[in-house]
């Protein structure tokens, strides 16, 4: 086996973005600063809007307790539809954005 073949092998082995030869494995630990930044926005936001969701909606059938604030859940599902929608669109367009390249050299080594 050649040595562009190991790497391609080593590529597929390593890259879960379908082998597009793009050389970036799509890994948490593999995620750069700013793809960290909107990975925990995405997070974090439609952890909130799920932990308010449930909030309400447990409040309202066990207690009948009404505390629905429109502006508020409708900031929070905004925020966390457009960081998720960026999020996949950049990662689906502009991937070397989000994730750190693999040096295939080292890794043929190991």
């Amino acid at each position: 086996m050649d040595k562009q073949q190991k790497l391609k092998k080593e590529f597929y082995e390593h890259c879960q973005c379908c082998g597009s030869d793009l050389g970036i494995n799509i890994n948490a630990a593999c995620l750069n600063l700013f793809g960290f930044i909107m990975g925990l926005i995405s997070f974090i936001s439609c952890g909130i809007l799920l932990l308010y969701s449930s909030l309400i909606f447990l409040l309202r059938y066990f207690f009948t307790v009404i505390i629905f604030n429109e502006e508020f859940f409708l900031t929070i599902g905004l925020i966390s539809f457009i960081s998720l929608f960026l999020f996949c669109l950049i990662s689906r367009f502009m991937p070397k954005l989000l994730f750190e390249k693999l040096d295939y050299e080292k890794v043929e080594k190991e």
